[in-house]
């Protein structure tokens, strides 16, 4: 089967940092999945999975309309799971959406909804239905708890593009932000690492750019590596650096869109 913009998911790499000074980068991580989606306007949240006899417990963390940080353990229970657990903090903003425990059910997947307008955030799949063949134990955002500083900062996280085909190639494949409008005074740029499935990392965002990789605007495409043909079962690193000028409001990652195109059988 030819590859499918199913195939194409964006995972994290193993070390993705919370401050700026931990190390960023590394090898694929198939169970986190990045999310570049919001909750949009102040609301609870909520879980619900499609297998009655699925079990899990997540927390999710993020901020309350006062910009305070906040948590809150949402369950579901094998008999009962397809009746949602339903939060009752309210979130401004999600951070990152974390399994504490549980064992899944075979084929299942569990959602987290924003409450009020029933839109989904998030979804945790199981290994059999994962987009990465992997259980997702985690979902998260890109830049987490970056702010701004006494300075201009340059901050540089990476991902990954998992091309989940087993079987097809992604041809004269090519990885861009889509060009947008961003928040204030922010600026995105991307690069993409020069191996396929490779392991480069910095010692910390702040300030420390990845050898080798060079940086484009939104709406450039830059070419995959391997002579852009995004292999089956590979992963494509992608390095997003945002640069935030002084006493700029906190980032938000749903304001840009990381795409992946290129031709298949």
């Amino acid at each position: 089967m030819s590859v499918t913009n199913a195939d194409l998911v964006v995972v994290a790499s193993a070390n993705m940092p919370e401050d700026d000074v931990s190390l960023s980068g590394g090898v694929v991580d198939l169970a986190v999945k990045m999310t570049f989606t919001d909750i949009d306007v102040a609301d609870t949240v909520n879980i619900v999975s499609d297998n009655a006899n699925d079990d899990i417990v997540l927390r999710v963390f993020g901020k309350d309309a006062s910009g305070a940080d906040v948590t809150e353990d949402l369950t579901l229970s094998s008999g009962t799971a397809t009746t949602p657990d339903a939060g009752a903090q309210t979130f401004l903003t999600i951070d990152k959406v974390v399994k504490q425990s549980g064992t899944r059910a075979a084929g299942a997947t569990v959602t987290l909804y924003r409450t009020s307008a029933g839109d989904p955030l998030a979804t945790f799949e199981a290994a059999s239905v994962s987009p990465t063949d992997t259980e997702i134990t985690t979902v998260r955002k890109i830049f987490y708890d970056a702010t701004s500083g006494a300075a201009q900062k340059l901050l540089y996280e990476k991902v990954f593009y998992h091309n989940n085909n087993a079987t097809f190639t992604l041809s004269d494949a090519n990885i861009q932000i889509e060009a947008f409008t961003p928040p204030g005074s922010l600026t995105f740029a991307v690069g993409l690492s020069a191996t396929l499935d490779d392991s480069a990392s910095v010692a910390q965002r702040l300030d420390t750019a990845p050898g080798g990789v060079s940086f484009v605007a939104p709406g450039v495409d830059v070419a995959v590596a391997n002579s852009q043909n995004h292999s089956p079962g590979s992963d494509q690193g992608v390095w997003i650096r945002i640069t935030i000028p002084l006493s700029h409001a906190a980032v938000q990652s749903s304001t840009f869109t990381l795409v992946e195109a290129g031709g298949t059988l």
